[in-house]
């Protein structure tokens, strides 16, 4: 890669933490992405650098990853990221139009979110045997992804004073810079303040000399990271002997889905996810339609005789 490039890159970097919010982990997302990129027009010789790209080349990438069968949730991901950032390169004045912002990739794939129903949270919640701080620690974030549908990068950045105990919420700083609250119930309340009082001290007590006051903390004390989250997730399934993965945003689909199988009205489940379009959370609603075909089937007298004769 040429030093332009990098220093492009470094700026817009800067402007995906700073300006957009976005997380670590999406940022990292959007920089291999263009790095894909770079070797593509650098290895068929089509630039010399990312702002020398013109209209075609954009058309000749499309067309490269269609040519390799590259899911089209994966292909749009891809064409986004460069939509981004060359959108970032036209607003600094680096260049005058985004030679991807006419193309549009193929049809996204439709599939419902992947989710947990509620009596298996609980089972996994229960498998987890406080017998150390970091046990203790893992199964409050475990109820706490469950009970407020919390993004990773929004629940690692969580600080102190951001828990509002008598108000019984959190003020969460979500995607975008949209502030938002969420609502703890008794149970997880009292957990949280356990955790904050006694847990997270031992945790941190010896091995820091100055409090970050971020609430969750790795076994060193320091501050939790998305990655981290996600080890601890692998963790208790091993641990609960489980076969299925499961990942932070599969605990927020399952938030939702319990929500509205229990007549949450939408709106409300939209507010409490943060999500800026009512559209975004209407893909909850599917999920809620093949509950209530699976309850339906499954409860009522003619239709359950109706699978027992079938098996």
């Amino acid at each position: 890669m040429n030093k332009d490039d990098i220093k492009y890159l470094e700026a817009f970097k800067e402007y995906l933490t700073s300006v957009k919010g976005y997380s670590e982990h999406t940022i990292f997302a959007y920089l291999y992405d263009i790095n894909e990129f770079i070797t593509f027009y650098t290895e068929e010789g089509l630039a010399r650098n990312l702002i020398s790209v013109k209209n075609r080349v954009g058309s000749y990438y499309l067309a490269h990853l269609g040519a390799k069968n590259l899911a089209s949730t994966s292909i749009l991901r891809k064409l986004s990221s460069l939509k981004t950032l060359y959108h970032y390169l036209v607003i600094s004045e680096i260049i005058d139009n985004n030679p991807f912002s006419n193309l549009s990739g193929p049809k996204k794939d439709k599939k419902l979110p992947k989710y947990l129903q509620t009596d298996e949270v609980i089972a996994l919640i229960d498998s987890i045997n406080e017998d150390s701080d970091l046990n203790k620690r893992n199964k409050v974030l475990l109820k706490l992804l469950f009970s407020t549908g919390l993004r990773a990068s929004e629940i690692v950045n969580i600080k102190i004073k951001d828990l509002e105990f008598t108000e019984e919420r959190i003020l969460i700083h979500g995607k975008g810079q949209k502030d938002r609250y969420v609502i703890l119930y008794t149970d997880l309340l009292e957990d949280l303040k356990y955790y904050l009082t006694f847990t997270r001290n031992n945790i941190i007590s010896t091995k820091l000399k100055e409090d970050h006051k971020y609430v969750f903390v790795n076994y060193r004390g320091t501050k939790l990271s998305e990655r981290g989250l996600r080890k601890i997730l692998d963790k208790i399934i091993i641990d609960a002997e489980e076969t299925f993965n499961i990942y932070p945003h599969m605990l927020r689909h399952s938030f939702a889905s319990s929500l509205l199988n229990n007549g949450c009205d939408l709106r409300y489940v939209q507010e409490l996810l943060g999500h800026k379009n009512l559209s975004t959370t209407q893909v909850y609603t599917h999920i809620s339609k093949e509950e209530l075909k699976k309850t339906y089937f499954e409860s009522h007298p003619r239709a359950n005789k109706n699978i027992k004769k079938k098996t």
